[in-house]
């Protein structure tokens, strides 16, 4: 009763209004135009035309800096988007990155948003840069956007010299959509990166995600062919173990294939599927209480993953914590599957996945055989989701999981989640809730097996905001194919702060102070496990450079036998902790060629004192090339004892063409004394089509004098290729 009374009351309380959305009524073409960048005005003549857009950073609602123009058409096959952006100040177009693949958000660029249930909550994100260099995402509610979705479009873009213009072809097999549903949302902005300025169709509390988008309407007759989409893959790996001196090869074929049941329902398989060729994984200092939290990588598992999504997973901000704290209490994290403890890679003899949207419901059923690895036997894994729209942006759902990748227990784990949103109040103001309850059925773990939760957001870019939450995590609540790093908990959190925009300073232009509390209590004493009130200050320049301020009163309650520092050499004895940390953060917008910031922080820390520091600079002498580096120092200052850990990383981008490019990234730590080599050359022959020839080589200084032994060598070549009917 204490989870569903509340729910029911958020919903008596708080009324939908409905919502009245312009529409923009798209043009039918016979004649696809050519994709070479140039908006040809014969080839774009039966397009719908989009100008009227305005300001939504630094000053929403306000009169744009420079025009911008959109075009809209369609035929049977595709979705045709033409952009023109004009600049007064040409020379000042950031375009650093040429690769495909790489990361456009500081550049210039512009974005189409796609949500083709109109459903308000999920949409497609294309973007593109005056290189032509594309980047996409898949929105796994109305507000979360995850960029690990990679969908097969084409696009061009050319520099003018007034300014630069892109072109788009979205083919409509690339997406799932309901072909009865002729009106879409749609929202389409433009980022200038010298001014740091967002130009956008539509907008609400700074806000241009799918619960603020607009409408575009006459998408009719659209074609998916016999929508099948066949993706081969073929891997050939070694692996050298120089301290055994002993090697290893592999032949890996792999599949899969998505064949569309309906435009809107996915049926996906995959055959022994595969790491090869995945991006490494950044190091992270396993210093705190927690576990650490890893994304998934793998195209079957990004395949219709926002359907499985549930409640807030992934969530972060203040008041529902960042990183492992905002996934705590996943039920399903399809990271668990294909690793072992060691988060060494475990065989997928394969799988299948039925994934889409009916009508109101969104619904989503994976089932997956897994491996024997050591004494774990080989076993079946399976999720099955369900969620049904109710209001006109909220939704309503339930989960259900079977299997346990890392043992041979039979585990389950349901859970039924709320996600409430209103966009309608007044003064451009929204309302964000969420509710949801989980239970783990596990052997031996019977009773104080649950875990729910209660939030409430009220966002503004420009004015005030405040969020508070409540969730449990009872002793034995254990999602094995979920995310879960404390049990045993109760949390309480809030937060309130004020954003306030100065129009006519360049710094600060934008001020955010905010104000957190944060408490976890364990449920079977009642005492503290941690408690932190933090009080933040942050100016921004008109140009993106920032400067950050934070005092953190920290508490800890240590239990009996928690030694988080044990790694490097420090014992904390057991009982409650109470100190101040402070931190001030500083970086320069990434739309320069060079670009730095620089972290430093200290305080108490347990029952001493922590100060670390931490740097990172990127330089781009040219699109063609690009160099990174980071470090980080901690320096543990405590009774009787002190310690240092270091993490550095390089990296470098060599890009011969935005198709062809070889970047490479070396990573240390001084706590496992190993240094790791990530080299991936990759060729996009197309979109969908790739070649990869990856690298890896590790190494460890054993005898801690910076002279490295070799430790294992890895190569891999894979080929992927596309075939769509």
């Amino acid at each position: 009763m204490k989870i569903i009374f509340p729910i029911a009351m958020l919903c008596l309380v708080v009324t939908p209004v409905a919502a009245q959305q312009d529409s923009l009524p798209v043009g039918q073409t016979n004649q696809p135009p050519n994709l070479d960048g140039l908006i040809d005005s014969d080839e774009w003549s039966d397009a719908a035309i989009l100008g009227d857009l305005h300001q939504v950073e630094p000053v929403e609602y306000s009169q744009p800096s420079e025009r911008t123009e959109f075009r809209f058409m369609f035929d049977e096959d595709n979705l045709y988007i033409a952009g023109r952006a004009w600049e007064s100040q040409p020379q000042r177009i950031s375009a650093d990155t040429l690769r495909q693949g790489g990361s456009i958000s500081s550049d210039d660029h512009m974005a189409i948003l796609l949500d083709a249930f109109n459903n308000k909550r999920s949409g497609y994100l294309f973007q593109v840069n005056a290189n032509g260099v594309r980047a996409d995402g898949i929105y796994t509610n109305g507000t979360n956007l995850s960029d690990d979705w990679q969908g097969v479009w084409q696009t061009s873009a050319r520099k003018l010299d007034d300014g630069w213009s892109m072109e788009m072809a979205i083919p409509f097999k690339t997406l799932t959509f309901d072909p009865n549903n002729s009106v879409w949302g749609l929202n389409a902005w433009r980022y200038l990166a010298r001014n740091n300025e967002t130009i956008a169709w539509k907008s609400e509390s700074g806000e241009t995600n799918p619960t603020a988008a607009g409408e575009l309407s006459g998408m009719r007759n659209l074609s998916q062919g016999v929508g099948l989409d066949v993706v081969p893959s073929f891997s050939a790996t070694r692996s050298q173990d120089h301290q055994v001196n002993t090697s290893d090869s592999a032949l890996n074929p792999s599949l899969d294939v998505t064949y569309k049941l309906t435009p809107s329902m996915n049926l996906t398989a995959t055959i022994n599927t595969d790491f090869s060729a995945t991006e490494v994984d950044g190091r992270q200092l396993d210093l705190s209480r927690f576990s650490l939290f890893f994304p998934e990588k793998r195209s079957f598992f990004l395949t219709d993953f926002d359907i499985f999504s549930f409640g807030d997973d992934g969530a972060s901000g203040p008041g529902r914590g960042s990183g492992s704290r905002g996934t705590n209490g996943m039920p399903f994290f399809s990271r668990r599957i294909g690793l072992n403890a060691a988060r060494e890679p475990v065989d997928l003899t394969g799988g299948i996945k039925l994934s889409g949207r009916q009508g109101d419901y969104d619904i989503g059923a994976l089932v997956i055989r897994q491996e024997q690895n050591g004494a774990v036997d080989a076993t079946d894994l399976a999720v099955v989701r369900l969620a049904r729209t109710v209001f006109d942006e909220s939704n309503l759902g339930a989960i259900f999981t079977y299997g346990d990748p890392l043992s041979n227990d039979r585990s389950s784990t349901l859970g039924i989640d709320f996600q409430y949103r209103n966009d309608q109040l007044p003064n451009n103001r929204s309302l964000q809730a969420v509710s949801w309850i989980q239970k783990s059925s596990n052997p031996g773990l019977d009773g104080d097996d649950l875990a729910w939760k209660l939030g409430i957001n009220l966002p503004s870019r420009d004015s005030w905001q405040a969020e508070a939450n409540v969730s449990e995590l009872q002793e034995n609540f254990d999602p094995r194919l979920g995310f879960a790093n404390r049990v045993g908990v109760r949390n309480y959190s809030a937060s309130a702060g004020l954003n306030q925009v100065f129009r006519d300073r360049s710094f600060p232009q934008r001020v955010t102070t905010s104000l957190a509390f944060d408490r976890w209590d364990f449920l079977d004493t009642g005492d503290l496990q941690e408690e932190s009130l933090q009080l933040t200050t942050s100016l921004s320049s008109s140009a993106g450079d920032n400067i950050q301020l934070r005092v953190q009163e920290e508490k800890q309650g240590l239990l009996p036998g928690e030694r988080p520092l044990r790694r490097i050499g420090i014992d904390t004895p057991a009982g409650e902790y109470s100190y101040t940390r402070w931190r001030i953060h500083a970086r320069s917008t990434q739309s320069r060629s060079f670009s730095a910031s620089v972290a430093i922080d200290g305080g108490g820390y347990y029952q001493g004192d922590r100060e670390g520091i931490s740097t990172s600079f990127d330089w781009h002498p040219s699109p063609r090339l690009f160099f990174g580096a980071s470090y980080s120092l901690s320096h543990y200052d405590f009774p009787g004892v002190t310690a240092t850990t270091r993490v550095t990383s390089f990296d470098n981008e060599i890009v011969f063409s935005p198709a062809l490019s070889l970047v490479s990234l070396v990573q240390w730590d001084n706590l496992s004394d190993q240094m790791g080599i990530n080299v991936r050359l990759r060729w996009e022959m197309a979109p969908g089509n790739d070649i990869w020839v990856v690298a890896n080589h590790n190494m460890i200084d054993q005898d801690e004098d910076l002279r490295f032994t070799d430790q294992q060598t890895d190569l891999a070549f894979k080929i992927r290729y596309t075939f769509r009917y």
